[in-house]
């Protein structure tokens, strides 16, 4: 959400393909390999990036088992 925003307040407005196409420059080596290789017009817009993105590194998450735990999150 904060990459979200942070595109709105610079001047996208709302406009998913300006957001998306900027993207890749958040994001790690493996993350941005694996959005290069999705298949052309796999995304449409915002909620179907999430949706893909979710669907693929979800599983990959540890969630934190207490707040002691979120401390270490960066």
């Amino acid at each position: 959400m904060g990459f979200w925003l942070a595109c709105q307040l610079r001047g996208a407005r709302g406009d998913d393909r300006a957001i998306i196409r900027q993207l890749p420059l958040f994001l790690s080596d493996t993350t941005r390999r694996w959005l290069k290789e999705l298949p052309a017009n796999e995304i449409h817009d915002w909620a179907n990036l999430v949706r893909v993105f979710e669907g693929n590194f979800k599983g990959t998450y540890i969630c934190p088992d207490n707040s002691w735990d979120f401390s270490k999150c960066k």
